[in-house]
């Protein structure tokens, strides 16, 4: 099972999703938004790299749950002035990950540096045993 299952080819629902979704995120208060992610799978680990800018490792809350792993926060920009005009904003962020069964969840780590955020999830070591064989009767 895969961390998480990415459709690469481009398909007239992708793209109806992405004019649908900037059409309302123009319209929101707040500038919530889904950070860009990459993950990276091998035989020791999934390494989960997200990029959110401006964040200070206080601003963000890394939470599993039900081998769901949540990354959210908010970083606030604003402050009371007198200004006529203030382009920076509460920023939020919000993205979830489906955890595939072969994790060992009490070794999850995580670092911030230069608006990079890296989880990485240790995966279990895979218990071989030997094939027996069965006779027939």
């Amino acid at each position: 099972m895969n961390l998480i299952k990415v459709n690469t080819m481009p398909t007239i629902f992708n793209t109806m999703d992405d004019i649908i979704d900037g059409f309302v995120d123009s319209y929101r208060y707040d500038q919530a938004r889904i950070p860009k992610y990459n993950v990276i799978e091998n035989e020791k680990e999934y390494i989960v790299t997200v990029e959110i800018p401006g964040f200070e490792k206080e601003d963000v809350s890394i939470e599993h749950k039900d081998d769901i792993l949540t990354i959210s926060g908010t970083s606030k920009y604003s402050e009371k002035s007198e200004r006529y005009f203030n382009s920076f904003e509460n920023l939020e962020i919000n993205k979830s990950f489906y955890l595939p069964e072969d994790v060992e969840t009490k070794k999850i780590d995580a670092n911030l540096k230069n608006g990079i955020l890296a989880i990485t999830i240790p995966r279990k070591t895979p218990i071989k045993t030997k094939a027996k064989k069965i006779t027939i009767k």
